[in-house]
């Protein structure tokens, strides 16, 4: 992706010189001050709101919270920062407002700890099974997936095992999004 985005330099001047900024800071910046650094010199704060709206201001203090409670807890690294962040258990969620005129389209993953008051499921009843993934992983290594009848018995196995995950997760989401609704529930 580095070398696609300075392949298109021309196309996406702005985009660069952002992150060649924060790179050149990274090293030396603690990573609260590297986060500040995006959102007011590279205007961050001001193009997040823009995008997803005022709701979008827990989500970005939330972020700087983290970074301070990280700096007081660790010696300073942005590495270490994005791992901790990484393993951290924290879920910031917030009540969907129910005063106000507004839809909200949402994803599952997205409205998991949230409720509305109603709640629609397009193409809730229309499904199609998931291709089944390209590469089959069997004791912790991966393999290319080959036709069914050419594949060893072990790998079947494991492919079997993974279409069966991915009908599982489908099922958890879909439960997920029907109890998400706290007076109608469309689909």
């Amino acid at each position: 992706l580095w070398e696609a985005l300075h392949a298109a330099r021309a196309a996406h001047p702005e985009t660069l010189a952002i992150l060649d900024d924060l790179r050149d800071h990274a090293d030396f910046l603690r990573p609260y001050d590297l986060i500040e650094r995006m959102l007011t010199r590279h205007e961050g704060r001001r193009r997040l709101l823009a995008r997803l709206g005022p709701e979008a201001e827990d989500g970005i203090d939330a972020l700087l919270a983290q970074a301070m409670t990280y700096e007081g807890r660790a010696v300073s690294s942005l590495t270490g920062f994005l791992v901790w962040m990484e393993t951290d258990e924290m879920e910031i969620k917030r009540q969907m407002d129910s005063a106000g005129d507004r839809i909200r389209v949402m994803t599952v993953h997205g409205a998991k700890g949230l409720e509305a008051p109603v709640v629609i499921l397009p193409q809730a009843g229309k499904w199609n099974a998931p291709a089944a993934p390209a590469i089959v992983i069997h004791e912790g290594t991966p393999f290319w997936r080959g036709n069914k009848d050419e594949m060893p018995g072990a790998l079947a196995t494991a492919a079997e095992t993974g279409q069966a995950a991915q009908l599982a997760e489908r099922d958890r989401l879909l439960y997920v999004a029907m109890t998400r609704a706290e007076k109608w529930l469309i689909v």
